[in-house]
């Protein structure tokens, strides 16, 4: 409801209550209500006596009713919960993952105060970025379901390229660079049984419009923004829209045809295959060379003439 009043009101000029009462099928009490829901999400809406309501200002927030305003998605996006802050995007949606809540829907945060990268590291989330999970239940086997992590960077170094002409890097197996620095972290969390998945949580932390001075002193020459790489601020409305349409259509080829367009992507915009790395994994520490990403995802390393694949683990690596 709220987004069709918004629609509404996106003409700038004034439309009295009776008016937006009969579009939306709904009382002047409750078009007073929706208003007021409206001024408390920081929406700057006029009234005047006589003349109705007019919108003078958007917020500054993404929000649930601004991400639908042309969305073209028919999966993704259906529920949208949208927050001011939270500790983290992927704890909220698991909890309306339990309650039954369809796939597809999208929790977003403005702030994140716990926010959480691999292997429990913490994630600096301030309002500047976006910071957004996604809830997802693929019919698939729960060993394809590191794939997805894959499938997602693939389809934001997608957008990041077409939507914004901006040439990011897969850094195996869930970042996304530029120069050499972080721009976007992904978390996939999976609950599930040996034969079968109930739900994947699929985070994504962009850093969207920080400046370089919001970045601590141990992240200074490891992550940068993509204000930062434009030199201009980044509409995270837009991007949000972007990513989640072009991760939908990932995501249905990718249920549809199987893995290989992501593999090809990743491949082709690799920061990993070709440099001689050292992979953690399962305590031990492996070095070789990236040679390739196989049909199920795995990094490819050659060691000692043998080609090892590793499924997971931390990975460093020096270039040629």
């Amino acid at each position: 409801m709220k987004t069709k009043l918004l629609e509404m009101l996106l003409s700038g000029q004034y439309i009295s209550g009776q008016e937006i009462s009969n579009n939306l099928g709904i009382s002047r009490t409750a078009v007073w209500k929706h208003i007021n829901a409206l001024r408390e999400d920081g929406y700057s809406i006029d009234s005047q006596f006589g003349k109705g309501y007019r919108l003078l200002h958007m917020n500054e927030y993404v929000t649930s009713e601004k991400v639908l305003l042309g969305l073209k998605c028919k999966l993704f996006a259906g529920n949208i919960l949208h927050f001011h802050e939270v500790e983290s995007t992927n704890e909220e949606a698991k909890k309306f993952a339990e309650r039954g809540y369809p796939e597809g829907t999208l929790v977003i945060a403005e702030k994140q105060i716990a926010g959480k990268g691999r292997m429990g590291r913490y994630w600096q989330s301030p309002s500047t970025g976006l910071w957004t999970s996604i809830l997802l239940k693929p019919p698939i086997p729960p060993r394809d379901a590191p794939k997805l992590a894959l499938l997602t960077a693939a389809a934001l170094q997608t957008t990041l390229d077409k939507d914004f002409n901006i040439k990011a890097k897969i850094k195996w197996p869930n970042d996304l660079l530029v120069d050499n620095k972080k721009i976007c972290g992904i978390l996939t969390e999976m609950k599930g049984e040996m034969d079968r998945i109930n739900y994947i949580i699929n985070g994504v932390g962009i850093n969207v419009n920080q400046d370089p001075a919001d970045f601590p002193e141990e992240l200074a020459n490891t992550a940068t923004s993509l204000k930062v790489i434009k030199g201009v601020e980044v509409d995270r409305l837009l991007l949000l829209q972007r990513y989640l349409e072009t991760l939908e259509e990932f995501y249905l080829d990718f249920l549809r045809n199987g893995f290989e367009r992501t593999r090809r992507i990743c491949i082709e915009n690799s920061h990993t295959i070709g440099n001689i790395v050292t992979i953690y994994s399962a305590d031990k520490e492996y070095t070789g060379e990236a040679v390739n990403l196989g049909n199920d995802g795995a990094l490819i390393i050659k060691i000692n003439d043998q080609e090892i694949p590793f499924y997971g683990g931390e990975v460093s690596l020096r270039r040629r």
